[in-house]
């Protein structure tokens, strides 16, 4: 039903969840199976990916609807759009043990937290500006700190442990060090 739905051929979908394919200098396309246990990682890889496509899709149809129901009335220049969104505020919960999916729910909650912080207060700067009403911007919370430290581009955890992976002989104790 899987590969019915994704439109691949069933070899093709079971060679690329269980076997490692790497190409080696001098020695062409080599092929090794996996483990059982790294094949239900690929495995579980591809359901999370396709999960979040399928979401994103969803998220998107909706906002094609809702901008297309709404085009004809919001004509004027810079007028706001409807759109869906989703919002967790301050999304990161401390548990004893806390899985890899956990962390990637509560970073990208931490990131739309982010755009939220963002967008919301730079419009209540500008709505301060024009009535002129004295405020100090510190007073709107960030978060930056913990999006940088699990996210930015070559000091952050996820882009670190994406380079870790992609080393050969990448391991969990060099990542660490």
């Amino acid at each position: 039903l899987c590969c019915e739905l994704l439109q691949v051929d069933p070899g093709a979908l079971s060679a690329a969840l269980c076997a490692r394919t790497m190409r080696a200098p001098g020695e062409g396309v080599i092929s090794m199976p996996l483990p059982v246990a790294k094949a239900a990682e690929s495995r579980d890889a591809l359901a999370r990916h396709l999960y979040g496509a399928v979401f994103a899709f969803v998220v998107h149809r909706i906002n094609q609807a809702i901008f297309r129901r709404s085009n004809s009335t919001l004509t004027a220049a810079g007028a706001q759009w409807p759109h869906i969104g989703v919002l967790d505020i301050f999304g990161f919960e401390f548990f004893e043990k806390n899985s890899l999916e956990q962390l990637f729910i509560n970073y990208t909650n931490e990131l739309l937290q982010q755009y939220f912080n963002e967008v919301i207060f730079d419009n209540e700067t500008n709505l301060y500006a024009r009535e002129g009403v004295q405020w100090d911007p510190r007073d709107f919370p960030d978060n930056s700190v913990i999006v940088d430290l699990i996210g930015k581009a070559g000091t952050g955890m996820l882009p670190m442990l994406d380079e870790e992976c992609w080393l050969v002989g990448g391991n969990p104790e060099q990542w660490c060090s």
